[in-house]
């Protein structure tokens, strides 16, 4: 039949897409967390969008809390907590690109060992993409829960309420 898919057509297009994700991942360079910007000016503008975003965010948050739908709806409240999620993160990843200035700058035109406190430290920021990621799922799952309380399906059709 045309319009059904047999077991082996699947197979293959699956062991296909398994050949691809291990040819590319062979090829893989690596992907660091932080982007390090070229000094002084492409920090300076790095630095201040993530102070520009994080205040659009708080602005969001503080929105969205001060808003009568946030006690009724449990979209926005996760919205909201995404919204908090990322200022956190602009806040981590601003300190983590701070840290960085002086890692690099105190091992360069130093003899001394960096600090353990401050090598620590740069490296628990550089997890900032797990604030990151979980501010994400948050906005998801709010957005999820709204859509399903205006009675739309994943697929943008509107459901019929019995």
């Amino acid at each position: 039949m045309p319009g059904t898919k047999s077991p082996d057509n699947m197979v293959n297009k699956l062991a296909i897409l398994t050949a691809f994700i291990a040819v590319a991942a062979a090829w893989a360079s690596p992907a660091y967390a932080f982007q390090e910007h070229g000094p002084p000016e492409g920090l300076y503008i790095h630095q201040l969008a993530h102070i520009f975003f994080a205040l659009s965010m708080t602005g969001l948050w503080y929105g969205i809390r001060s808003s009568s739908r946030f006690r009724d709806d449990r979209g926005w409240q996760l919205i909201a907590a995404g919204a908090a999620l990322l200022t956190l993160w602009n806040i981590i990843t601003f300190a983590g690109h701070i840290f960085s200035i002086f890692i690099h700058s105190c091992h360069q035109h130093t003899s001394k060992e960096i600090p353990l406190w401050m090598e620590w430290t740069w490296h628990i920021l550089k997890l900032d993409n797990i604030v990151c990621v979980a501010a994400m799922l948050y906005f998801y799952a709010g957005l999820k829960k709204l859509l399903r309380s205006a009675g739309v399906s994943a697929h943008g059709r509107r459901q019929e309420r019995p």
